[in-house]
């Protein structure tokens, strides 16, 4: 595969295990490993399969059994972490001097996409209305008694920021704010609602690190992604340097290569949206091997062990479940080194709907990927 210059159609073996190794080789390497690691590794980290497979979900993006094969237990292992570790084991055994690189120390990063900033405030008087009126006629009680609430005093129950700001430490966290109303599947509220400007500058000057949230249908559209960085450099007044797309939709190589010459250095769009764990086999963040172009970039991908909304609507778990599966990825993460990122949405905070019942074990989370 190293040896290529192509990207053909190739689907390497998996030989099954305590860890699962990839392109089973028949003879002894001299490293005394069974199976190429180098090889395995590359397949991994570039997303191989994906160049190849045309398969997408209902949202055009990857399946998960394209990126990551059930066979590759990625939802629990960082296989390319456990792939060095083989490898300088079986190296330091061949040659007693020599030391192996010391592994990584556990960092984390709090991330938040704020696809909705408010559920029903600083939205158009005429989709208040009409959506009192909906509510109203449906008899959905509940979200009536929030919609009066946010209409009379204010608190709508999407404004969570008071809980983040007083749990997650600004050097540590970062923000991804969605700008695009151009699908039905983005927000609604733009770069041009001045409450939305106004939160954007308050969480930047308290020192929280910003990147900007591609719209939905921005993937294989560069003018989107341009147009909608360049409105949130202008409210921050600085250039925007991380991003993750809306949906975690990416399309290979157009989205990247359009990230990078917009100037973004790093993405955090790389997750198992349905399962969670370790993307590209990987606990901490690399630079982007474009495939296509035969070639290292400057992009380094971020990898994202879990998103809430994996936990609570793809996984179906109660919010005492959805703990115990994060500290056991915090456990992994620690185990072999490297950084553990955490997606999570303003909403997810709120209370409200499909969110009663989880605020307190989000609130512990946070605290739990702090202090792992």
């Amino acid at each position: 595969m190293l040896e290529r210059n192509d990207v053909v159609p190739m689907d390497l073996p998996c030989e099954q295990g305590d860890v699962p190794k990839l392109g089973i080789m028949h003879h002894t390497t001299p490293t005394d490993l069974d199976f190429d690691v180098f090889a395995a590794s590359f397949y991994l980290l570039t997303e191989y399969a994906a160049y190849t497979d045309d398969q997408r979900d209902q949202h055009h993006r990857y399946l998960v059994s394209t990126v990551a094969a059930p066979a590759w237990q990625l939802d629990r292992l960082p296989l390319v972490h456990v792939y060095a570790k083989m490898l300088a084991d079986a190296l330091s055994a061949r040659f007693p001097d020599l030391k192996p690189r010391r592994k990584l120390a556990y960092r984390f990063r709090l991330t938040w996409d704020i696809d909705h900033p408010w559920k029903y405030r600083h939205r158009r008087w005429v989709e208040q209305m009409g959506g009192f009126a909906k509510d109203l006629l449906k008899g959905n009680q509940d979200r009536v008694r929030e919609r009066w609430q946010a209409a009379t005093v204010g608190k709508d129950p999407f404004d969570t920021f008071t809980f983040i700001e007083r749990t997650c430490p600004p050097e540590h966290t970062w923000f991804f704010f969605l700008l695009s109303r151009n699908s039905k599947f983005d927000g609604k509220h733009d770069a041009k609602v001045w409450a939305y400007r106004s939160l954007i500058e308050r969480l930047g000057k308290a020192g929280y690190h910003t990147g900007i949230h591609p719209g939905y249908d921005s993937s294989n559209n560069f003018s989107q992604i341009a147009q909608e960085t360049h409105q949130l450099a202008d409210i921050i007044q600085q250039p925007v340097k991380a991003s993750r797309q809306h949906f975690l939709k990416y399309q290979l190589p157009t989205t990247r290569r359009s990230l990078i010459n917009i100037g973004i250095e790093h993405d955090f769009t790389p997750c198992l949206v349905e399962q969670g764990g370790f993307p590209h086999g990987m606990a901490e963040p690399f630079p982007w091997f474009d495939l296509q172009a035969n070639k290292a970039t400057t992009l380094q991908l971020v990898p994202t062990m879990i998103m809430d909304r994996t936990l609570q609507q793809y996984m179906g778990l109660t919010p005492e479940q959805a703990l115990e599966h994060v500290e056991s990825l915090l456990a992994t993460t620690r185990k072999y080194g490297g950084m553990f990122t955490l997606l999570a949405h303003n909403d997810s905070l709120s209370e409200s709907e499909e969110w009663v019942h989880w605020r307190p074990a989000m609130l512990d989370m946070l605290k739990i990927v702090q202090n792992a």
